[in-house]
């Protein structure tokens, strides 16, 4: 049987979405910019290497590296102009261009080279710039390359690495040295404030619009409650003026028609024979405006007559639109306030009026059973299917509101063979101690 649950919770879960959709939003527009700084912090920082590495002292005997440092350099100042391309793609060149640039100073200078720190960087660029999948392969290449580097020193395969002077009593030695660290540990630390700030601010907003959604749902809830008041005062007042004015009219009107007749009849004249079809009409008339009265204004509905309220609905759904409405009572509503068996009420008329005009079905059920809970009023009708999806309408949202308005839940499902089954459960209200 398939399920459409109607309650306020879809609305949070909407706006949760719509705000992790905005994060999203804003992280993409971030992540290509902070790239782009990164590429340029990479060109500007190893221009000095390679410079040394081109023209520098060691030139001749850095000879076999020359080439593909020239050739790094300018890809990295190319990726750096490449603004249009996708992300993703420039991301992940970017990350094998320093990979390589590690793979190359740990060939240069062995495993206790700046290499192994400059491998820590990619998978944190990764976890920043791509997400947490990105991040973790890229601990998994830079593990591989390390080892395979370490595995190449053991077996003697880069015999021709170039292991400079360490001595760190030159001042040359360490300013370098510094100098390569810093060029690593800063963007690093950079990027990593920047985002941490960028997440604070996304959550600050997030914070913000989650207060505002709150508000703006309470808001919505006291004018929903407001609205149904004035529409319950609205429906009391037309009842009243119905039953006070149209009602005893026709009722005046029936009576000065029975002193008609009886006149007509004593003097036996012809004319009294149309009376009985004019006293049948009206008649009909003032039956049909008392229910419509009664159902715009059913009164207090005092603790215990909901049920006979809910009969009465079902005697006039049966007279006035001629198919089988059949009412079961397994609980009366005892303990019920006024205020929530009016909501009931309006909500099974609500209920059978949308049954009527959407399903056109033959049967109809009004069931007020005891629940664990309380109270469960259901509405059953064998018309037109309602489908996987259940309608969002307005007759279902003001059941919705109604239902909150008593503490209660309401869920619409579709029924097997056709139709559908609405039903409300309301807690009782909980009896003061004696």
């Amino acid at each position: 049987m398939i399920v459409a649950r109607v309650n306020r919770d879809e609305e949070p879960l909407a706006g949760s979405y719509r705000l992790s959709e905005a994060r999203e939003e804003e992280l993409q527009r971030w992540r290509p910019r902070a790239l782009t700084v990164l590429i340029w912090v990479a060109v500007v920082s190893r221009f000095p290497f390679f410079l040394f590495v081109v023209i520098g002292p060691l030139a001749k005997a850095l000879a076999p590296m020359t080439l593909m440092s020239v050739g790094l350099f300018g890809a990295n100042i190319a990726l750096a102009l490449a603004r249009r391309m996708n992300h993703g793609a420039r991301t992940w060149l970017f990350l094998c261009f320093q990979a390589t640039s590690a793979a190359m100073f740990l060939f240069r200078t062995g495993l206790s080279g700046l290499g192994r720190t400059i491998l820590v960087v990619p998978p944190i660029y990764a976890l920043v710039l791509l997400g947490r999948r990105s991040g973790l392969i890229w601990v998994a290449l830079s593990a591989l390359v390390w080892t395979a580097v370490t595995e190449a020193v053991a077996r003697g395969a880069l015999a021709h690495t170039l292991l400079l002077e360490q001595d760190s009593t030159r001042p040359l030695v360490w300013i370098s040295a510094g100098f390569g660290l810093l060029t690593v540990v800063l963007p690093v630390s950079v990027l990593l404030e920047r985002f941490l700030a960028l997440l604070q601010r996304i959550s600050d907003s997030e914070r913000a619009a989650r207060r505002r959604l709150e508000i703006e749902t309470r808001e919505r809830q006291l004018l929903e409650g407001a609205l149904m008041e004035t529409s319950e005062r609205e429906r009391k007042v037309v009842g009243h003026e119905l039953h006070d004015g149209v009602c005893q009219q026709l009722t005046g009107a029936l009576l000065r028609c029975q002193v008609m007749a009886r006149t007509l009849r004593e003097k036996n004249l012809s004319e009294a024979d149309h009376l009985p079809a004019i006293l049948d009409l009206l008649h009909e008339s003032l039956s049909e405006a008392h229910d419509l009265a009664r159902g715009l204004s059913p009164g207090e509905l005092e603790p215990g007559a909901l049920g006979p309220a809910l009969r009465d609905l079902s005697r006039r759904v049966r007279e006035t639109h001629e198919l089988v409405c059949a009412f079961e009572e397994g609980d009366s509503g005892d303990g019920l306030d006024p205020a929530a068996g009016t909501q009931l009420y309006r909500i099974a008329q609500e209920a059978v009026t949308n049954a009527l005009k959407h399903g056109q079905p033959h049967h109809l059920w009004i069931r007020l059973l005891a629940d664990p809970s309380g109270l469960r009023l259901e509405v059953e009708n064998d018309g037109r299917s309602i489908g996987p999806k259940s309608p969002d309408g307005m007759g279902l949202r003001i059941m919705r509101s109604r239902a909150e308005r008593v503490g209660g839940r309401l869920t619409l499902q579709a029924r097997q063979g056709g139709g559908a089954l609405l039903r409300c459960t309301a807690p009782r209200p909980e009896k003061a101690p004696t």
